[in-house]
């Protein structure tokens, strides 16, 4: 019976603790927020004034910083990856080609080095005195002759076969039109004439007159062709 008396008791104590503590807590986390929130308010109001104007002329002076702690950092990287690089090949070099590679290396870079050296000395002394003669009078004769000609071809070309095309088929077309039109209009008033003296030598009409005039020609024809 004691057992089940102390199992029993201890978790209705325990229960009763913990509401009570949970209602302290939430009262006292209610009043000290509403007092804090007056507070930030009144000073975000001035500060926020004061921000705006020092962020531009910090943005100046930022920029010119940062350039030249670049130009710092890069001479310094390089002087010592140098140093570090030469020492490093130098050793395993003389390790590993002393029996075999040092023969065949040796010999390539003591032939490229002197040749080049005597090759350049002894052609610029034989050479300047020689051929300063010789060259002058024979590429002044030749280079003359060549420039002349190829710029007469080119720009004859080019400018007579732009200058035909566009006038011969702009002439061509304003002709046509303007001759058709002009030959129209004497046919119409050569027969307006004939028939205008018709009407005054006939009251009635051409059909007299008309006839008269091919009676005529028929006349004039049979005695040219009569021996």
């Amino acid at each position: 019976m004691r057992i089940k008396i102390g199992l029993a008791i201890l978790p209705e104590h325990a229960k009763k603790k913990k509401k009570k503590k949970k209602k302290k807590k939430k009262k006292k986390k209610k009043k000290k927020k509403k007092k804090k929130k007056k507070k930030k308010k009144k000073k975000k109001k001035k500060k926020k004034k004061k921000k705006k104007k020092k962020k531009k002329k910090k943005k100046k002076k930022k920029k010119k910083k940062k350039k030249k702690k670049k130009k710092k950092k890069k001479k310094k990287k390089k002087k010592k990856k140098k140093k570090k690089k030469k020492k490093k090949k130098k050793k395993k070099k003389k390790k590993k080609k002393k029996k075999k590679k040092k023969k065949k290396k040796k010999k390539k870079k003591k032939k490229k080095k002197k040749k080049k050296k005597k090759k350049k000395k002894k052609k610029k002394k034989k050479k300047k005195k020689k051929k300063k003669k010789k060259k002058k009078k024979k590429k002044k004769k030749k280079k003359k002759k060549k420039k002349k000609k190829k710029k007469k071809k080119k720009k004859k070309k080019k400018k007579k076969k732009k200058k035909k095309k566009k006038k011969k088929k702009k002439k061509k077309k304003k002709k046509k039109k303007k001759k058709k039109k002009k030959k129209k209009k004497k046919k119409k008033k050569k027969k307006k004439k004939a028939s205008h003296d018709s009407y005054i030598v006939f009251s009635g009409g051409l059909h007299k007159f008309i006839s008269n005039r091919k009676i005529e020609q028929r006349e004039r024809e049979k005695i040219s062709l009569s021996p």
